[in-house]
């Protein structure tokens, strides 16, 4: 955002400066830096790891379950202040 007087700022969620919190951290901690570097170059030669279907499947499942539970819990934390408003 932009003030008429001092510095811009951002605003971030608080689940996205989590995420920014943990990519900077990948990001300086050197020995998974070296981790990833022959990784990512395997991945863009396409001759990386691939997961089984059912690893795949056991992925989605989990991401889901996770998606789910925080979408409730952001639910839980609004529904009263929604309810306190609602005419």
């Amino acid at each position: 955002m932009t003030r008429k007087q001092g510095d811009d700022f951002v605003i971030n969620s608080a689940e996205d400066w989590g995420q920014l919190q943990e990519t900077l951290y990948v990001l300086q901690n050197a020995s998974l830096m070296r981790q990833i570097k022959p990784s990512a170059a395997s991945h863009h030669k396409g001759k990386g790891y691939c997961p089984t279907q059912e690893q795949r499947d056991e992925i989605n499942r989990f991401w889901l379950s996770d998606f789910f539970r925080r979408q409730r819990g952001i639910a839980c934390q609004l529904l009263p202040a929604f309810r306190q408003n609602a005419v």
